[in-house]
């Protein structure tokens, strides 16, 4: 998927954020209307798959004046960056920055912390595969990824240890 082509024809940011912490907010394309006692009517408005995502980074000197050179030419730009979106690994992510949320703060010894906010593209999921990945989820009781672990072990592992040298 995602996680090792680039975007064509945007410039890359080559540093990583801090995952400690790491999180990002969903602008929501679900309407909530309450009328009366009960549960709010929920629908579904004009799909969006922007993203709010918080980033920090704690960088070194020649880092720092990396990413302060990247922002003046990028400032204004869509550019391209590695982020956990909706996924445990990190993906190309088309981002601008947000205006006004730059902060930077020297920590001594050449290091830097510098955080902000990017507007980020989501990728976009089929809902088949989401629902198909729930049910594995609950058919396996929180551990989807057991059932390929063990069928790998069992092809790539038993089987031929079994077969010997036939």
């Amino acid at each position: 998927t995602g996680a090792c082509l680039m975007l064509d024809n945007l410039t890359p940011c080559l540093l990583l954020p801090q995952l400690a912490g790491y999180g990002y907010q969903p602008v929501s394309n679900v309407l909530e209307s309450e009328a009366g006692l009960g549960m709010p009517r929920l629908r579904k408005i004009a799909a969006t798959d922007r993203v709010v995502v918080p980033v920090t980074f704690r960088i070194k000197s020649a880092a720092y004046d990396y990413f302060c050179s990247f922002w003046r030419d990028q400032e204004v730009s869509r550019f391209q960056m590695r982020l956990k979106i909706d996924s445990d690994a990190l993906a190309w992510h088309e981002v601008q920055f947000r205006a006004g949320t730059k902060q930077t703060s020297a920590l001594g010894g050449g290091y830097y912390d510098v955080s902000f906010e990017l507007n980020a593209r989501a990728q976009r999921f089929d809902p088949v595969t989401d629902a198909e990945f729930i049910s594995l989820y609950n058919a396996t009781g929180g551990s989807p990824y057991l059932f390929a672990d063990l069928l790998d072990k069992l092809v790539n592992v038993d089987l031929p240890e079994a077969l010997g040298d036939v």
